[in-house]
């Protein structure tokens, strides 16, 4: 079976795709299988990284016969996001701060007068 022990942002036509949701997206080392393109198999594979990390839409697996498994963020609805976050934190009084963004930029809090 093939083993992914790293992730790329760097790739071009990857040899499958591999859909998860937020909670299957954070993990070191498992068994996968990418997702079957019609008529087709799915590519078994075993992920095994250093550490455990949230795979991003867009990351690449790569696998150690140079072939490429590109993760797709699965569609997942925010209220119920939130309340796995909450859930999994303990949190009873508090708040979750969600900034929406376009790509990687510091935090701005100045208002325009």
């Amino acid at each position: 079976m093939p083993t992914a022990s790293s992730v790329t942002r760097h790739f071009h036509n990857p040899a499958g795709r591999i859909t998860l949701d937020e909670t299957a997206r954070h993990r070191r080392r498992v068994a996968m299988t990418s997702d079957a393109a019609p008529g087709e198999a799915g590519i078994d594979f075993l992920l095994d990284l250093p550490q455990a990390r949230l795979l991003r839409h867009g990351d690449g697996l790569v696998l150690d016969d140079g072939r490429v498994i590109e993760v797709v963020a699965a569609p997942e609805d925010l209220l119920e996001v939130h309340r796995q976050l909450v859930e999994r934190n303990g949190i009873t009084d508090g708040l979750i701060y969600l900034q929406i963004t376009r790509g990687a930029a510091d935090r701005d809090f100045i208002f325009p007068e």
